[in-house]
């Protein structure tokens, strides 16, 4: 049973790394990749957060980050702004044409999500913390690789 979790993981984690080749054109006409719309949603959940936090937790170097921001820029789906008025460290937020690449790729995951929530529900509060658990430990061991 264990032996078939760990593998089903790395099956995972392989189809993904490969389906993030692939990018996907929205309605808003442009084409992204995946790496791109999960940075607008991890944006999406922190609106306001500087470049290097988000990197952070988006386990990306801070360049990759400040490119993947400047090319979403470019594109007019984030918008920077510094809160303080200061000069300091700028903040970045979806525009509204991120704002509608977010909904759509919730709408195009719509049905795995409820699907998996289903599931969630399903289980007592003992064996969902011991799933999130797993997840974290699949993610700390990954992250020792990096």
């Amino acid at each position: 049973m264990l032996e078939d979790l760990l593998s089903r993981t790395y099956r995972l984690i392989n189809l993904y790394n490969s389906t993030g080749r692939k990018p996907c054109t929205y309605s808003c006409g442009e084409t992204l990749y995946q790496a791109q719309v999960h940075f607008l949603e991890c944006l999406y959940q922190r609106e306001g957060e500087t470049i290097t936090s988000l990197s952070r937790e988006m386990y990306m170097t801070r360049s990759a980050a400040s490119q993947t921001a400047e090319l979403l820029q470019k594109k007019e789906l984030i918008t920077r702004d510094d809160p303080a008025g200061k000069g300091g460290a700028q903040g970045l937020y979806l525009s509204e044409k991120g704002l509608e690449v977010i909904k759509e790729h919730r709408k195009r995951h719509s049905a795995m999500i409820e699907r998996i929530g289903q599931v969630w529900q399903s289980l007592d509060e003992n064996t969902r913390t011991a799933v999130t658990k797993m997840l974290d430990i699949v993610e700390e061991e990954i992250g020792g690789l990096l």
